[in-house]
């Protein structure tokens, strides 16, 4: 595993975002996916079922999300997303990411 980082995957093939706090940095960003679960009304592929209101976050641990206050919202482009979750990921005793839960935020909420 030599020459493998989490950073370095972000840094290569994250998006660019904004926190409402101004700070700035990349990550990925991509709907959750549910499996095994048939909803009727929702999207529904061969993965799964997809909430296009919630999205998994995985970011560096050099901008922790963790410490951000509570109502502190992820802006790329034209979406911005509220963080309802998160949590640090470690390795060892190292923080590996910042995993989240985030929810699309939409005009009049």
């Amino acid at each position: 595993m030599a020459g493998f980082s989490v950073d370095g995957l972000i840094r290569q093939h994250g998006r660019s975002f904004t926190l409402s706090s101004g700070k700035e940095g990349r990550a990925v960003i991509q709907p959750l996916r549910y499996k095994n679960k048939l909803y009727l009304e929702e999207p529904y592929s061969s993965v799964g079922r997809i909430d296009q209101s919630f999205y998994l976050y995985i970011g560096p641990p050099s901008l922790d999300l963790t410490e951000e206050p509570s109502d502190v919202q992820v802006c790329t482009g034209k979406n911005r997303y509220l963080v309802i979750r998160t949590e640090k990921v470690y390795f060892s005793d190292r923080p590996l990411y910042i995993w989240a839960v985030l929810r699309k935020v939409v005009e009049g909420e």
